[in-house]
């Protein structure tokens, strides 16, 4: 492997790269390793990123047969307007039987009729593919020449115009390493699970920005870096796509660079060092407008510094979709001091750029054992959005304007159960509004399912801390079919624990006696709805379990919230 492409893969140098490709014969792009791999598939399995960028571009890497390739490049130009002699001229319709004859004749000169129509009509309808195939027993075929899902290594050149080099696994979907070129011009070469780009990878956009690091579930998510077309660069945490947790954004325009924190793609506190001011730093927060807001503090080279704050004017809501009007933060100075190097800044930063993390809580336990009461104590202490589910979907199916509302008041309205990915969409509804991103949640009573909790992670729902209420089944019946509902009053009571009484605390004879006890408050339908949540009830912690406090849930209520205020203390 003495060719240039394979020296510059050996450095992977993209720079090199792009030199040997200009010279390179289809010979030379097809040279394989000692493995037998060829230059585009070696890139890709070897995370050569950006080389591989480069072989997905050059059409004879591909490993196409040329007549096949030179076919669906002339039907993917065709489909899109061009100019010629200075006019516009229309897209051509490539589906239609006179285009695709005329092609025929034009390019398949030398095949024969039928099955020139016949490669032309699949590169119109289907692509073209090249590489493995799962294997089909005899008595599963449909029909003779019935063939199984990509599997393992392939090229695809899809009919929309999109090209993917890489790995296949069950079902015919991307999984393992591959690389994908669009044609609205993005490229992402890396790791795919079930068909999205999930895993370490790097992707270059139409722009010409560049992501490279952690993804999941199609998303920008984990550790990455991304270069903007601009040459600005954000290295740091990622979150369901955008900038969240701590990082560092290099501004080249502006000669600045910001060490600090961001929530749901804006910065919220950061310590700012001006390149182009002889490294002077400035300390504090930042509100939604990107303006310095309250408590902060400038540091200079000359040794001195100045604390003070920022204040601004509110930002008003406006109507019709306008956009406000944002004035500029003013600064106050209140005290100067001089600089004593990294003592200084370690202590502006704890002080003026120390943001807690959004606590995110979800409350678990069998029915009876308390969740509710402690879920009230938690929103009172912590300020949370206490969302249940079973509140949730009532107040969903209830609104005429709400979409995932009326498809699950149509599975109950049938009798039916509401499926768990309707139930997931409706919770992710909720907790996708500023309000909750800004509060935090507390989540009580989902998920309830293996399902459910494995949906949440794709959904890029991930709670910081979970608490699970851990009570013994005869202390659950006590306290469950004890239960009593005043239908006057809508009130609940509990036989041994608060039964109705007069103001000079004798039992209440007729509030007694109209008493009503709902039919899954009764033993029986307890002990029912207990097996369904010890079945699930395994499944869901080991999903959580890394974030997961268990807590004796059996004692008096007073008892348990300290322990649960220590677990969730941030």
């Amino acid at each position: 492997m003495t060719t240039p492409i394979w020296q510059a893969l050996a450095k992977s140098d993209a720079t090199e790269l792009t030199a040997a490709l200009g010279s390179a014969s289809a010979e030379d792009l097809a040279v394989p390793d000692a493995s037998g791999m060829p230059p585009l598939k070696h890139a890709i399995i070897a995370a050569k990123y950006e080389c591989a960028k480069l072989l997905l571009g050059t059409g004879g890497a591909l490993g196409v047969p040329a007549s096949e390739l030179a076919l669906w490049e002339r039907v993917q130009a065709d489909k899109l307007p061009s100019v010629v002699d200075g006019e516009e001229v229309e897209p051509k319709d490539v589906e239609s039987e006179e285009y695709q004859t005329e092609l025929a004749a034009e390019l398949l000169a030398g095949v024969e009729a039928a099955e020139a129509g016949y490669m032309i009509k699949a590169i119109v309808k289907i692509g073209y593919y090249v590489g493995g195939r799962a294997s089909v027993a005899e008595h599963e075929m449909a029909f003779d020449t019935q063939v199984g899902d990509r599997f393992g290594f392939g090229v695809c050149l899809m009919p929309g115009g999109d090209v993917y080099a890489g790995e296949y696994g069950a079902g015919g979907m991307r999984d393992g390493a591959g690389a994908l070129k669009t044609k609205l011009g993005t490229t992402y070469v890396g790791k795919w699970v079930a068909g999205k780009r999930h895993g370490q990878g790097s992707m270059t956009y139409a722009d010409g920005g560049v992501y490279t690091g952690a993804w999941a579930y199609g998303k920008r998510h984990g550790q990455g870096t991304f270069t903007y077309p601009n040459k600005d660069t954000y290295v740091g945490a990622w979150h369901a796509g955008v900038k969240h947790g701590v990082g560092r954004y290099t501004s080249a325009d502006v000669g600045a660079e910001y060490e600090g924190t961001w929530k749901h793609g804006s910065l919220v506190a950061s310590k700012v060092v001006y390149t182009s001011a002889e490294k002077a730093a400035f300390y504090g927060k930042f509100d939604k407008a990107g303006r310095p807001t309250g408590p902060g503090a400038f540091s200079f080279a000359n040794g001195n510094s100045v604390r003070g704050r920022y204040v601004a004017e509110p930002i008003e809501e406006t109507e019709d979709g306008e956009a406000p009007t944002v004035t500029p933060a003013e600064w106050y100075g209140e005290k100067y001091e001089p600089v004593d190097g990294a003592a200084t800044d370690d202590a502006l930063k704890e002080e003026l750029t120390t943001v807690k993390p959004t606590l995110n809580v979800l409350i678990m336990g069998a029915p009876g054992s308390g969740k509710g009461t402690q879920a009230e104590k938690i929103v009172e202490t912590f300020g949370l959005v206490h969302i249940s589910t079973g509140a949730l979907l009532r107040a969903a199916t209830e609104d005429p304007d709400n979409e995932l509302g009326a498809k699950a008041k149509e599975c109950m309205d049938a009798g039916e159960l509401v499926p768990d990915d309707l139930i997931t969409s409706i919770v992710v509804q909720r907790l996708d509004t500023p309000e909750c991103k800004e509060k935090g949640w507390l989540l009580d009573g989902f998920p309830r399912t293996l399902s459910q909790a494995e949906d949440m992670e794709k959904h890029f729902l991930l709670p910081n801390k979970a608490i699970f209420l851990d009570v013994a089944e005869g202390k659950l019946i006590e306290r469950i079919c004890g239960r009593r509902t005043d239908p006057e009053t809508e009130k609940i009571y509990h036989m041994t624990f608060n039964p109705p009484l007069k103001e000079d605390g004798e039992p209440d004879e007729e509030v007694l006696a109209r008493l009503t006890q709902r039919d899954d408050d009764t033993e029986e339908a307890l002990k029912n709805r207990l097996i369904i949540f010890n079945e699930n009830k395994t499944a869901v912690l080991s999903v959580f379990a890394s974030i997961a406090t268990s807590i004796d849930g059996g004692r008096d209520s007073a008892e348990i919230f300290p322990d649960i205020k220590a677990a969730l203390d941030l």
